[in-house]
């Protein structure tokens, strides 16, 4: 939480609310996790994938809304967000996007094609 409250100013959920958003989501699914970057026993990254499920010509699929890809300071100069978001956007869903994109977003989608 801290990782999040540091570098997303006026991050809105409490840290249950994120529990329940990210884990307790009646729309979760295993195959399209958050994922989080550890160094040395410590999170140093974070993307949360908020799993949806739709019809598209009829056809049942999953898209996923990626949010809240974060970095901490010290680990901004490595590939720790971009292999986040690659590691995400490589899934199985059919439909990614992103609801906050800030210009590294922006970027970092692009770079990824």
């Amino acid at each position: 939480m801290g990782l999040l409250r540091a570098n997303l100013p006026g991050f809105p959920l409490t840290e249950d609310e994120l529990a329940d958003a990210t884990l307790g989501d009646g729309w979760s699914d295993e195959e399209l996790p958050s994922l989080v970057a550890v160094e040395d026993d410590e999170v140093v990254g974070f993307v949360r994938a908020q799993v949806r499920r739709m019809l598209f010509d009829g056809r049942p699929i999953r898209g996923v809304c990626l949010s809240d890809l974060v970095v901490s300071e010290g680990h901004r100069r490595g590939a720790s967000g971009a292999m986040l978001l690659a590691r995400q956007l490589k899934g199985p869903q059919d439909v990614s996007w992103s609801d906050s994109a800030t210009d590294f977003v922006v970027r970092a989608w692009r770079a990824l094609g």
